[in-house]
């Protein structure tokens, strides 16, 4: 078995391996710094909730499917790795990409819903930084700190309009504010938000139910001490 399976990936399909912060383990993209992604409960490749767990004989902890009757996906360990270790990960990875064709596109979605607000994404980061090149050609500075504010208001106008549509898809989908608050949690990062626009309208209500439950002890030590409240999709952190 190659030691590649058993890593989780992050949205750009690298392996992540387990680091330690202040709040506890990680799993950080085998990248880093020059992609930075971190996860503190990852998903199995089928995109099903984990649960983390313990070995009774040798004590170290993994993640496991919670679905792990029908789905045969394998195990994450999370326990850190020596130096040697990451150093061969590495060149698994490098081989792998070696004879990969093309690239992975994250964020991929067939859910109408996410399609147009991922075009919107685009175009927000497009038009923005068409905007600031053009602006620093033609305008003097003056004028360029009146002109961006005005942009900046309008881009304010469009998340207004996409704060209202996530709270218009929350209605319909009868999403409890814990639920609500979970997704917003999930969306504020790019592994999370990668995950979620894979899970079907039908599924979501059940599948932020099971990430509450799972929520592993470094999550909920970072959300006692930012004192977690509501997020709303302008709040990404990528």
């Amino acid at each position: 078995m190659s030691n590649l399976l058993k890593h989780p990936r992050c949205e750009l399909n690298h392996p992540m391996v387990v680091r330690r912060s202040q709040f506890g383990k990680f799993f950080g993209c085998l990248k880093y710094p020059s992609h930075k992604s971190v996860v503190n409960e990852p998903r199995c490749i089928n995109n099903h909730i984990m649960a983390l767990r313990k070995n009774k004989k040798t004590g170290q902890e993994f993640f496991s499917c919670i679905k792990w009757q029908q789905c045969t996906a394998p195990t994450f360990g999370f326990e850190e790795s020596p130096k040697w270790y990451i150093a061969k990960l590495y060149k698994e990875f490098n081989v792998e990409q070696a004879g990969e064709t093309s690239n992975p596109t994250p964020f991929q979605t067939s859910n109408p819903f996410y399609v147009e607000y991922n075009n919107f994404l685009t175009s927000k980061k497009n038009l923005g930084q068409q905007y600031l090149d053009e602006q620093r050609k033609n305008l003097q500075k003056e004028r360029l700190v009146k002109d961006s504010t005005q942009f900046e208001e309008e881009l304010d106008d469009n998340d207004d309009l996409w704060d209202k549509k996530f709270t218009e898809r929350f209605r319909k989908l009868q999403l409890t504010e814990d639920q609500i608050n979970e997704y917003h949690r999930l969306m504020n990062s790019s592994y999370g938000y990668n995950q979620l626009v894979k899970v079907s309208d039908n599924s979501l209500k059940d599948y932020l139910s099971d990430s509450i439950t799972h929520r592993s002890t470094t999550t909920l030590k970072e959300l006692k001490v930012s004192n977690y409240g509501p997020l709303t999709p302008r709040d990404k952190d990528w």
